[in-house]
């Protein structure tokens, strides 16, 4: 009886430091800025697995995705461009992934690496991000030209802002 007590307060106390989370997609955001065509918009439909274990964070685990249909940048022409061909193609890839390979602490806070999926193309990417009260918040930058989106001459030109702060219950 001491045998089994003992591994279920052992369960417990390991149960304890890592956090199994649910999005509570209202209140999440996903932001964008194309830097150089200083066009930021918004993209909903934000679901994940979230799986974090702050004991041992490298034994976390992020899948998530977003609509890419919901891409939105204030201007109703430019939005629907961006769901053409030339762009994210959002007939045949609706979704836009995010699936963790990595995590690693920092003195800021916490950077998952994984690999983001945009128009079928893979890339690794880095994002930054902490959690406090509920929230995580981040940040990382991708480049269009990287998942052959309105590509540009020079890759900096492509350069794209994502922040993020995702309410978690």
């Amino acid at each position: 009886m001491k045998i089994i007590t003992t591994a279920v307060c052992i369960m417990m106390v390991f149960a304890s430091f890592a956090q199994s989370f649910k999005v509570d997609t209202e209140n999440t955001k996903v932001s964008y800025n194309f830097v150089k065509e200083k066009v930021t918009g918004n993209v909903e439909g934000f679901e994940a697995t979230i799986n974090l274990n702050f004991d041992d964070i490298s034994k976390s685990v992020i899948k998530g995705s977003v609509d890419a249909t919901t891409l939105t940048s204030g201007n109703g022409m430019r939005d629907k461009h961006l769901q053409a061909k030339d762009y994210f193609h959002t007939k045949e890839f609706p979704k836009m992934k995010f699936e963790s390979t990595s995590f690693k602490k920092t003195d800021k806070g916490y950077v998952v690496t994984g690999k983001m999926t945009i128009k079928d193309i893979t890339q690794e990417v880095d994002i930054a991000f902490t959690y406090a009260d509920n929230l995580i918040s981040g940040k990382c930058i991708i480049y269009t030209n990287d998942f052959k989106i309105a590509e540009k001459k020079d890759r900096e030109d492509s350069k794209v802002m994502i922040k993020f702060d995702v309410a978690v219950k």
